[in-house]
């Protein structure tokens, strides 16, 4: 709990002064003690835990952004190490600046989410597409047995459209 705060130097004297003398050890201290010293900590805007550290909270929104956009997977607690794993090698190889995503501090943090979040809309973006390409080559099939042939035109027109679009940015 000191730890996270960055208060582990004068851990004794927090606890000392807490209990009023009687320890300095927090594992001596007792529920109704160690919730006091937690919701004093918490209102003088102190971190009581690992998650409620800043860059503990950037950490999970970039592992967030990496699962949506199908970087990692699985639910198992060996998917989430080889998660982990993949993350820190793509960070350290390709990453904003080249460190795993534990050693970073708060402003490397941001700089990597920001890197992670271009990379998510992308991929969203990328399957937004997919699935509007898909919808429209239904659109295109049902025209044909109706033989609609202008909706037909207007739709492989429209395909076109979009796939010349995502040629044309690849370009730039």
């Amino acid at each position: 709990m000191l730890t996270n705060s960055g208060l582990q130097a004068f851990k004794d004297n927090i606890v000392f002064t807490f209990t009023a003398g009687r320890t300095v050890h927090v594992s001596e201290l007792n529920c109704e003690e160690l919730q006091k010293l937690c919701d004093i900590m918490r209102k003088k805007g102190f971190p009581v835990t690992q998650g409620e550290t800043l860059e503990y909270r950037l950490r999970r929104k970039i592992y967030a952004l990496c699962f949506d956009a199908g970087i990692i997977y699985g639910h198992t607690q060996e998917d989430w190490k080889m998660n982990f794993a993949k993350v820190d090698a793509f960070c350290m190889e390709r990453g904003a600046v080249k460190k795993g995503i534990k050693e970073q501090n708060l402003n490397e943090l941001k700089r990597t989410l920001k890197q992670f979040s271009a990379i998510a809309t992308k991929v969203q973006k990328r399957q937004n597409r997919v699935l509007l390409i898909a919808k429209l080559e239904s659109d295109l099939n049902e025209a044909i047995h109706a033989e609609d042939f202008e909706l037909c035109a207007s739709i492989r027109e429209q395909i076109n459209n979009i796939i010349l679009n995502v040629k044309t940015k690849q370009e730039q």
